[in-house]
């Protein structure tokens, strides 16, 4: 290694890499995840029950390893984390404000997820057994990924408050002044909880 990366320890470095690949590998997952969602839905749509089902299970297989991806991210020291990883995500690095919650690819999947929610609520009676049980493996596995998502927070933040709320927060104090559009100017597109 060489460069700025010299300066930090092993444990640091460790880190770093861990945050920045479990993240990447997550927007993999994400972009995966948003390709079958469309796909599961057009199948849904079509009464193609093999088809669903066998979207659904791949969902939440995926589900399942956008968890794992980012148990990984987070698997270093809390030091490191408010020493090194969460100042990186701050002012002059990031925007404030910078959160994963207004990365692009998030937000297409949960408008798919809703949109493949609604679906299948009206189709649900026609559906065949298979794809009822694929259907409950695919919520149990986001309620894994929300679960460790809020154990992962925990991990580094104490009250679990994100540099979002905290913006949010410091935007709503009284005397401040700034726009009707209370949202980070910057980072919109990408980044991480």
């Amino acid at each position: 290694m060489s460069g700025d990366t010299d300066l930090l320890s092993g444990s640091q470095r460790e880190a770093v890499v861990r945050w920045k690949l479990g993240h990447q590998v997550f927007h993999l997952m994400l972009a995966t995840m948003n390709t079958r969602l469309a796909e599961t839905a057009q199948a849904l749509l079509a009464g193609e029950w093999t088809t669903t089902r066998s979207g659904l299970v791949d969902l939440a297989r995926l589900y399942d390893a956008a968890t794992s991806a980012m148990r990984y991210a987070a698997d270093f020291p809390r030091r490191e984390y408010e020493a090194l990883v969460r100042p990186s995500m701050m002012p002059p690095f990031a925007s404030a404000g910078f959160s994963g919650v207004n990365n692009t690819e998030h937000a297409r999947m949960l408008a798919a997820l809703r949109r493949l929610r609604v679906l299948y609520q009206e189709r649900q009676a026609a559906a065949p057994d298979p794809v009822r049980v694929a259907w409950r493996r695919l919520l149990d596995a986001q309620r894994r990924n929300r679960r460790n998502h809020m154990l992962v927070c925990r991990q580094f933040v104490d009250d679990g408050t994100s540099l979002l709320q905290e913006y949010y927060a410091a935007q709503a104090r009284p005397g401040r002044r700034g726009t009707t559009d209370r949202r980070p100017a910057a980072g919109r597109e990408s980044g991480s909880p």
